[in-house]
């Protein structure tokens, strides 16, 4: 009886470590970071700081884009830093229509101070390559 027991209990832990590791493995390989989402992502101020707004796709004139939160505070001519989470190369240009100075920000990158590319307070047009 005593044997019988002690096998029992070993098959119960091995077979709960057993699932655990299973468990484990599966949750691995299917682990997401959703505090990161894919988008186009570009602020107020440096640093990101300030209001943002999130873009999936081209959008030729910024004069009708508020930033999130209250109204009224527009994105057109207001861009100081940005966060690129897409599989795409995204261009800012000076003007409406995407037509100016064009300023590139590389799939999976950021840009904290927009002012090095001479692009701070500029943007009109955002264009999604």
């Amino acid at each position: 009886m005593q044997r019988r027991f002690g096998a029992m209990v070993g098959a119960v832990a091995l077979g709960f470590v057993g699932a655990l590791g299973a468990g484990s493995s599966v949750a691995a390989a299917g682990t997401v970071d959703m505090g990161i989402q894919s988008g186009f992502y570009v602020y107020e101020h440096d640093d990101f700081t300030g209001g943002s707004t999130k873009f999936a796709d081209t959008d030729t004139n910024l004069a009708d884009n508020s930033w999130d939160g209250p109204p009224g505070r527009i994105v057109n001519d207001n861009i100081s830093s940005v966060k690129n989470q897409t599989d795409r190369d995204v261009y800012l240009y000076e003007h409406s229509g995407c037509t100016g100075d064009p300023y590139l920000s590389q799939k999976h990158s950021e840009d904290k101070d927009l002012n090095n590319n001479d692009m701070e307070n500029k943007a009109s047009c955002v264009q999604f390559e």
